[in-house]
């Protein structure tokens, strides 16, 4: 053999050994890219499912939102309530006042009446032993 024919002997056995590797390395790329695929479906997965979630929460912070407004208006008019239940303490108080205060008159008056009943009805009864 001379020194061409090993020359091209060795750039064949260089060149196989070389294409052999790239096809191996194309190879191993193509199972890489097809993991990276994979990963990527699964992400979009749960990118979607993430999305799901945030409109479950957006819904529930809604919710949450509108019982607070309730809550609130509630307690207004609790508020409301409470004072109309102080005013109406008071006007009932006062009335029992009032109340009280013209029967303390009246039995004033009842009794006052009931003395002057009882002068005239002595007086009568002495004119009438005289």
């Amino acid at each position: 053999m001379n020194m061409d024919e090993l020359k091209e002997m060795l750039t064949s056995v260089i060149q196989k050994e070389l294409k052999d590797f790239r096809n191996e390395m194309i190879e191993k790329f193509e199972a890489v890219d097809k993991r990276f695929g994979e990963m990527d479906e699964r992400f979009e997965g749960m990118d979607k499912r993430f999305g799901e979630m945030d409109k479950r929460f957006t819904g529930i912070e809604g919710r949450l939102i509108n019982l607070e407004e309730g809550q609130k208006a509630m307690q207004a008019d609790i508020e409301v309530l409470k004072a109309g239940q102080q005013s109406i303490r008071k006007e009932m108080t006062d009335r029992f006042a009032e109340v009280n205060t013209r029967l303390d008159t009246l039995t004033s008056d009842i009794e006052y009446t009931y003395l002057e009943t009882s002068k005239n009805k002595l007086e009568i009864h002495r004119l009438k032993i005289q």
